[in-house]
């Protein structure tokens, strides 16, 4: 930091004394130069406190973040300040606990994802290539679906990720309550959830999804945040290549966050 303020402190005087200089070598006389000067001086001071005000809480982040790794201590940086400056101790503090929650988790199955505590994204995939083959042998039905939240950059932005994060737990956890023993559901990536529920005839899989969209909106901020679901979903009957089906999975969640069918739009047949 003290070299910065050296910095700004040669590059404000610099042009006043390149002029003084000038000056001299013309045997001049420079008294006139004495108010600019000490108004410079003035000037350059005031911008060198407001500088070290904006520099000091970076220093304080550098120091806590030594001394989280150096002591392995908890880090406790200030909350609430609304500048830039505020949002980059926020998002250290989120990033710090996120490393340390990831940490935990490597010791736990590495097959579910350390935040929602379903499977992840590549033992989703392959849970997803074992269905789709015993389907196709047993002659089974399946519905493969992608839920997406709707907004979750906003929601990020505007209550924080730590919020985010919980808002990926709730849809999780409605998710599991409301699907049968068999079916599983996957973290995709994001705030994007693949799930594959089983043999389903005995309903019309749309009240499941309905039902899940529903529950979805009561969080535990209640009134202040509501969250709504796009849900894509392919009934899964014959033999078809797993890239293929995700495919056209996309497609359906495209359709779903284009149409007015209360976000859910479930494809034909594969």
């Amino acid at each position: 930091m003290f070299k910065v303020i050296l910095v700004v402190l040669f590059a404000s005087l610099l042009p006043l004394l390149a002029m003084f200089a000038y000056f001299m070598l013309l045997g001049q006389s420079t008294a006139s130069l004495f108010i600019p000067l000490v108004l410079s001086v003035i000037s350059v001071s005031v911008n060198i406190l407001l500088l070290y005000l904006l520099l000091k809480p970076i220093l304080f982040t550098s120091k806590q973040l030594d001394g989280y790794i150096n002591n392995e201590v908890p880090l406790h940086l200030p909350a609430g300040h609304k500048d830039e400056v505020g949002v980059l101790m926020e998002h250290v503090q989120y990033i710090t606990q996120k490393l340390e929650f990831m940490t935990r988790s490597q010791s736990k199955d590495t097959n579910l994802d350390p935040l929602t505590n379903v499977l992840n994204r590549q033992a989703g995939e392959e849970r997803l290539r074992q269905d789709i083959a015993r389907a196709s042998r047993d002659n089974s039905r399946l519905l493969v679906v992608l839920l997406d939240i709707d907004n979750f950059s906003q929601i990020n932005e505007s209550f924080g990720r730590h919020i985010g994060d919980v808002c990926l737990t709730h849809v999780a956890q409605v998710t599991l309550n409301n699907i049968r023993k068999g079916d599983w559901i996957a973290r995709w990536g994001g705030d994007r959830f693949l799930m594959v529920l089983w043999n389903f005839n005995n309903g019309e899989p749309r009240i499941v999804l309905e039902r899940i969209k529903k529950q979805s909106i009561h969080t535990p901020m209640n009134e202040l945040l509501k969250l709504d679901l796009s849900i894509g979903a392919c009934d899964y009957q014959n033999e078809v290549d797993v890239d293929i089906l995700l495919g056209k999975l996309n497609e359906c969640m495209y359709q779903a966050k284009q149409s007015g069918s209360g976000g859910i739009e479930i494809c034909p047949k594969s």
